[in-house]
């Protein structure tokens, strides 16, 4: 079963504040990613997945290497 994480836990491994993830999440905006991790809705709760978040945060590394 895939690991899910509180949306705590996925700012501190994506390293984003949540006003840019926010951003990042809406196709309106001028800083919208498509490849940003989408967040799943549990009883009112942002969880994601761990290994996606992880693939992101490890993609973004390289990039910048």
């Amino acid at each position: 079963m895939e690991r899910l994480i509180p949306l705590k836990e996925f700012l501190e491994i994506t390293g984003v504040k949540k006003s840019t993830a926010y951003n990042r999440w809406d196709p309106n905006s001028k800083y919208f990613d498509p490849e940003f991790p989408q967040p799943i809705h549990r009883k009112g709760k942002l969880l994601f997945s761990y290994t996606q978040t992880q693939n992101y945060a490890e993609k973004v590394v390289s990039n910048i290497i």
